[in-house]
């Protein structure tokens, strides 16, 4: 009966050494796009606001587009309300004077964002109650 005991012990042990050794963890797959800050807005008033984002990682791959977008909720890039500044952001920062479809009194999610192989990467939305703009 020892002898079996014995023999089940090294089985148990030569078990747990193939799992430890042959467990690799999945190397998890990184994706090297771009980061998006939006930054608080500023200049706000009856003619306006001034957006501002940052470019905090460029990533591998070349920016297509960036801007904003802007709603009372939940902004997206397929919004009307969206400013397409280029597509050669060569500085981290940017930034749109906003004069344009901000109605005094409410309360706008603004975006900034950047496309890159057909994707679009946002920033956090930021809060900016409106003073109204020129047109």
């Amino acid at each position: 009966m020892a002898y079996f005991i014995d023999k089940m012990k090294i089985l148990r042990l030569i078990i747990l050494i193939i799992l430890i050794l042959g467990c690799n963890a999945a190397e998890p797959i990184i994706r090297d796009f771009p980061i998006i800050r939006t930054l608080p807005p500023t200049d706000i008033d009856e003619s306006g606001a001034t957006f501002h984002g940052e470019l905090v990682r460029k990533g591998k791959n070349e920016i297509t587009s960036y801007g904003f977008v802007w709603k009372l909720d939940d902004p997206s890039i397929n919004e009307m309300h969206k400013v397409i500044l280029g597509n050669n952001l060569s500085d981290n920062l940017f930034e749109a004077r906003i004069d344009h479809s901000l109605i005094k009194g409410l309360t706008y999610q603004v975006r900034a964002f950047v496309d890159v192989l057909n994707q679009t990467i946002f920033g956090d939305i930021i809060y900016v109650e409106s003073q109204g703009s020129t047109n």
